[in-house]
């Protein structure tokens, strides 16, 4: 299978899990009514769309492969935090939180959803 297929493939199963995390995070733990759920979605399904390809296309030119994985994990977590505090206008904590768990539960499930998925 092609590096290329295997992007598309994690890029699907990430989505798959983050969006419905992310919405269940802000509508049912955070409770942020001000928030319509189409708007959610758009920037949960942008935020993930925007920075998985330069971890898999951009990072590992400039990473060495040991401290990858933890470098980009980490670098991802950051910039998604950044969307949804810009983009939902969510507290700063708030955003953190909601990135930190989205992508844990992603780096967690991801690799067995992945497996159904190719």
């Amino acid at each position: 299978m092609s590096y290329e297929t295997q992007f598309l493939i994690a890029l699907t199963g990430t989505e798959i899990i983050e969006v419905p995390i992310v919405i269940i995070l802000i509508k049912y733990i955070f409770r942020l009514k001000n928030l319509k759920l189409t708007q959610v979605i758009i920037v949960a399904f942008l935020a993930t769309f925007v920075t998985i390809p330069y971890l898999w296309f951009v990072l590992p030119s400039y990473i060495d492969g040991q401290y990858y994985i933890y470098i980009g994990e980490f670098l991802v977590f950051v910039f998604e935090s950044l969307i949804y505090y810009y983009l939902l206008r969510t507290k700063l904590h708030i955003s953190f939180a909601i990135s930190f768990i989205a992508n844990l539960t992603s780096c967690l499930i991801g690799p067995y959803l992945i497996r159904l998925i190719a």
